[in-house]
């Protein structure tokens, strides 16, 4: 968590105050989009300026391999909502892990990292990723209080 912590650090102060001065690419609530490593995007109107920072680490099973583990590729990202703090956040194509965060009133979504790893190809430059996401509104909650007994049943 620590080597995790620092490499967002590391990143942010390295990548953030180029990137304030790169134009964010326009996107819209719900339409999925693709940045580079430093590459920026905001939405419409103004209320989440998003940066992704880059993959930190990628460990997903590569075409042609059978592994007992699909793997994992995490990326950094880095969302600004005028008037608030920053949130940072590590995004996972595993679903063992979070593939989303909370950035104010918004959730980041990361739906895929390009490239896929190939058994025969060197390793991937971190220059060459391409990440997409998608911002959301998120939905009202269904809660459904429990029974007694389904709670008891918890603790089984």
């Amino acid at each position: 968590m620590k080597r995790m912590f620092t490499a967002i650090l590391i990143i942010s102060i390295l990548v953030l105050p180029a990137l304030l001065s790169a134009t964010p690419l326009p996107v819209d609530l719900e339409e999925p989009f693709t940045l580079g490593p430093g590459q920026s995007a905001e939405l419409i109107d103004g209320t989440l300026y998003f940066v992704f920072s880059g993959i930190l680490s990628d460990s997903r099973c590569p075409r042609g391999v059978e592994c007992f583990w699909e793997g994992d590729a995490e990326a950094a990202v880095l969302g600004d909502l005028p008037g608030e703090i920053q949130v940072e956040c590590v995004l996972h194509t595993s679903s063992d892990y979070d593939r989303f965060c909370d950035m104010g009133i918004y959730e980041v979504h990361l739906l895929a990292v390009d490239p896929y790893p190939e058994i025969d190809d060197l390793p991937i430059n971190p220059a060459d990723y391409l990440a997409t996401f998608v911002i959301m509104e998120p939905g009202p909650v269904d809660f459904q209080p429990l029974s007694w007994g389904a709670i008891k049943a918890l603790y089984r």
